[in-house]
Parts: structure tokens; sequence; C-alpha cells
């Protein structure tokens, strides 16, 4: 019971990760209006790692999700035991995905400091 509620924390978290690296990367695209960059021109740096950052967190998240799903289809065959949110594979890339999501968000309080 233990293993099915923490793989549904790691796919909930995940799937929060994806909507949110998402939603925030939307708001990072709408900085790029000519008033703004003309306030950013020094900063273009910032708003292109911080892009990709987001970016890389939404696919390292949806790979989460599907590692999750390959073990899981693993364990219910029989091919393995074992907690399948306790998986080297997807703890890893869980992991890349919320440091990504950290410097993505970083990068994004950096220009809206400077813009305000």
């Amino acid at each position: 019971m233990s293993e099915d509620r923490s793989t549904g924390y790691v796919v909930t978290l995940a799937q929060a990760l994806t909507a949110t690296s998402g939603l925030i990367l939307a708001l990072l695209w709408a900085l790029l209006d000519k008033e703004t960059l003309n306030v950013l021109s020094g900063y273009a740096f910032a708003l292109r790692a911080g892009a990709v950052s987001l970016g890389l967190a939404a696919c390292f998240s949806l790979l989460t999700i599907q590692y999750v799903i390959a073990e899981r289809i693993k364990v219910e065959k029989g091919e393995k035991d074992g907690p399948v949110a306790d998986e080297n594979k997807v703890r890893a890339v869980f992991l890349v995905g919320w440091v990504s999501f950290l410097v993505g968000c970083g990068f994004l309080i950096k220009l809206l400091w400077v813009i305000s």
C-alpha cells in the first residue's frame, strides 16, 4: 500500500511540475515584448537560460512519469520486485527536473527584479 502511495506522490508532483513549468514559461515568454526587451537588453542570457531551464524541467517531469509507468508495468508483469519510486532512474530524473525548475525560477525572479 505504501508503494502505491509513494508512486502516486511522485506522479502527482511530476504532473504539478509540468504544469507549473509550462505556466511560468508562458510568463517568461510574455517578457519578450519590445518595451520589456529594451529594459532587459543586458539580460538576454538570463532570459534564454530561464526559458531553456523551464523547458527542460517540463521535459524531465514528463520523463519521470514515463519511467514510473514503465517500471510499474514491469512490477505488474512480475519482472521486477520493489517499490517503483525507489528506482534510480526515477529518482535521478525527478531530481534533475526539480533542480532545473528552481534554476529557471531563479532566472525569472532575477528578470522580474530588474523590471520592477
